[in-house]
């Protein structure tokens, strides 16, 4: 493996983690939302969308920021491994079980990475 190629594995590893921590603290606060009365669960999938969309717009922003060139083209790979990275991960939670349709997350991970990638200069 190259050098380049190695800092970009780690710049994209760098933005999963900061990913993974805005998931976290999404998931604790719409878990907080539900507890107190503020969220209804009707409102729960849109709360995991936004959470979805957000998580790939920062690491989006990441990976925008570390690339010289073709960013949008960078965040929205980043919003795809994001994608298939959580999907990996919920199938493994699951027991192999997939959700009906994965086909609206898989966009808003690459829209929100693609953006994230152009906004990050």
């Amino acid at each position: 493996m190259s050098q380049e190629s190695g800092k970009k594995l780690i710049y994209t590893f760098k933005a999963f983690l900061l990913s993974a921590a805005v998931s976290v603290v999404s998931m604790v606060l719409a878990a907080g939302m539900l507890y107190k009365g503020i969220a209804h669960n009707s409102q729960l999938k849109l709360y995991v969308f936004f959470i979805y969309f957000i998580a790939s717009f920062v690491g989006g922003i990441y990976i925008g920021k570390k690339s010289e060139k073709r960013r949008f083209l960078c965040g929205m790979m980043y919003g795809f491994v994001f994608f298939c990275t959580v999907l990996i991960i919920s199938v493994l939670v699951n027991g192999g079980k997939v959700e009906e349709s994965i086909v609206l997350p898989l966009i808003i991970c690459a829209i929100g990475g693609m953006v994230g990638g152009m906004l990050g200069h």
